[in-house]
């Protein structure tokens, strides 16, 4: 496997945005309208059709909202991992703590092995505690797979989220935190994120990640649940559509039809199988790209904790 699609689940009405920053859980719960387990539904049918297996980057808080919709991914084949507790930025190490402390039941029953930080933010020291905490990697900041990881933490890999390089002749060297920003722009393009998936064309898309594939290199792309089913609630989509901000724009389109059609023409893995088996990971053999579907794998046992 070579492409490793990821979904980050949480509710659109998640509080690191302003409006509903001040509002209970059980509140933005209402407000959600149950398009969490709606979208859960739509996205395991669409990874059901093609029969592709992936991971779920999810806030514990739905565990807490719906622990049966969230066992229903697990029991469909697709990786559980961690996407923090209520979505909001982990600027240091107590931030981290207050997460995993309100999301001790969803460890305790998924045992995941990744993580991913709410807006790719994640810092050094953050990162060390996760390897503390039993975490096996992370996909949280946004770079090439042959890209150096700057003083790499031991026990600890970290997938970027994939980016096209203008000029690919030479391996960077990464650190964190290195989320998405418009400076980024000047060297690279971020057209693994959310945002790019909905605002490039599916043609370009393509291209670029053939062109990563042929070279034998993993290329990692994540979407949002809401992004591939979207909202009727009535709140929806409130501050984003009602921004004049353009750049908030690509993420009220719906890209279902998007990552179906990738689903039909590439084969998606689970990123936790680079973890049980290294190999898979950067410039082995580049005729194993993921065009067609291979066999099915069982489910990975959990580690633990």
């Amino acid at each position: 496997m070579k492409l490793f699609l990821s979904i980050d689940l949480e509710s659109w009405a998640h509080p690191d945005m302003l409006p509903f920053r001040d509002l209970s859980s059980e509140e933005r719960k209402r407000l959600d309208n149950g398009h969490m387990v709606d979208s859960i539904k739509g996205c395991l049918d669409l990874l059901k059709k093609y029969d592709q297996q992936i991971t779920f980057f999810i806030s514990a808080e739905l565990y807490d909202w719906n622990p049966f919709i969230i066992r229903k991914i697990k029991d469909s084949g697709h990786e559980i991992a961690f996407h923090s507790y209520r979505h909001l930025k982990l600027n240091n190490p107590k931030d981290l703590i207050n997460a995993l402390e309100l999301s001790k039941e969803f460890l305790k029953e998924f045992k995941p092995m990744g993580f991913r930080a709410p807006g790719l933010f994640l810092t050094r020291d953050n990162a060390k505690l996760l390897s503390e905490s039993g975490f096996h990697y992370s996909s949280s900041i946004y770079g090439g797979v042959r890209d150096y990881i700057y003083r790499p933490i031991r026990n600890f890999r970290e997938f970027p989220v994939s980016t096209f390089v203008y000029s690919d002749k030479r391996r960077r060297l990464l650190d964190y935190p290195r989320p998405m920003q418009w400076g980024m722009l000047r060297n690279e393009i971020p057209f693994g994120s959310g945002f790019f998936l909905a605002a490039l064309p599916v043609s370009i898309l393509c291209r670029w990640i053939d062109k990563y594939l042929d070279q034998g290199e993993c290329v990692f792309l994540l979407v949002h649940n809401w992004q591939v089913v979207k909202p009727q609630a009535a709140g929806y989509p409130g501050p984003v559509s009602n921004s004049l901000n353009p750049f908030h724009l690509p993420y009220t389109f719906c890209i279902k039809n998007k990552i179906e059609y990738l689903a039909r023409r590439y084969q998606f893995g689970r990123i936790d199988s680079l973890i049980h088996n290294p190999m898979n990971i950067g410039l082995d053999d580049p005729k194993s790209i993921c065009r067609k579907p291979g066999p099915k794998r069982k489910p990975l046992k959990p580690v633990k904790r």
